[in-house]
């Protein structure tokens, strides 16, 4: 069972080494961008292949971004094989035009540097048929050792829970940073709360407990924090929204 990779972005530049280690044939790669696509084929001695309609492999993967994955299944002609993309928020029948599709969504952030560790990321699997899901479950768990099975919609549950826990988290981690950074304060002092707030949701027993002024009812504080923050209205706006949703939280 050969694949096929579409795309050279950082899913593919991930996935693709994933793939290999993990025993299967990555018997070519296709990428809009020559520059990307030639270096990844070069790195990881995969066959370029130039036209989408000359693709002949067993499994194709769209590893593209969101709104490219339709122009792009609509590139590959009469593709015979089964067709796979891996976006949470996708639906799988985005690809009903092909006998065989699915999607087999990595739960991790991908990023240029570094190498993910794919032994350790849930792989979300939806296949159109049981013999797709059966190919798709294969290849699943050969890279990874946490495989779900599931449906379009309680994907895209996982992708909105996915986003909230990486996009958010890393979000107000930035904002902070800032706010310290603009008041001449090093961002070396929160790194340590960091740490250990993520040992605390991410190491078995799972600490959840909630902690703070907000958790506390601490008017006090509270109100000294958005005082603070007043020549600062985007950051006052999320200040409060998310003390009286930790407050909400608390109560029911």
């Amino acid at each position: 069972m050969d694949i096929c990779i579409i795309g050279s972005g950082n899913m593919a530049r991930q996935l693709l080494p994933a793939l290999q280690r993990s025993g299967l044939v990555v018997s070519g790669l296709h990428g809009r961008n020559h520059e990307t696509a030639a270096a990844l084929s070069a790195q990881y001695q995969v066959p370029l292949i130039a036209q989408l309609k000359d693709i002949n492999s067993a499994v194709a993967i769209l590893c593209v971004s969101d709104d490219a994955i339709a122009g792009m299944a609509a590139e590959m002609g009469n593709f015979k094989g089964l067709v796979i993309h891996t976006s949470g928020s996708v639906p799988s029948t985005i690809l009903s035009a092909f006998t065989n599709y699915g999607v087999l969504y990595p739960v991790q952030t991908m990023t240029k540097q570094g190498r993910v560790n794919f032994e350790k990321v849930p792989l979300c699997i939806t296949g159109s048929d049981a013999s797709t899901l059966d190919t798709l479950s294969t290849i699943a768990g050969l890279v990874s050792q946490q495989v779900y099975t599931m449906d379009d919609e309680q994907r895209k549950k996982v992708h909105l829970a996915a986003v909230m826990t990486n996009n958010f988290i890393n979000h107000l981690v930035v904002v902070a940073k800032d706010y310290l950074i603009e008041n001449q304060l090093d961002y070396e002092i929160i790194v340590p709360l960091l740490r250990t707030t993520m040992e605390k949701l991410t190491q078995a027993p799972y600490n959840f407990q909630q902690t703070g002024p907000a958790a506390r009812n601490d008017e006090g504080v509270i109100n000294s924090h958005l005082e603070l923050l007043k020549s600062k209205p985007e950051l006052h706006k999320l200040y409060e929204s998310i003390t009286e949703s930790i407050q909400g939280h608390a109560h029911h």
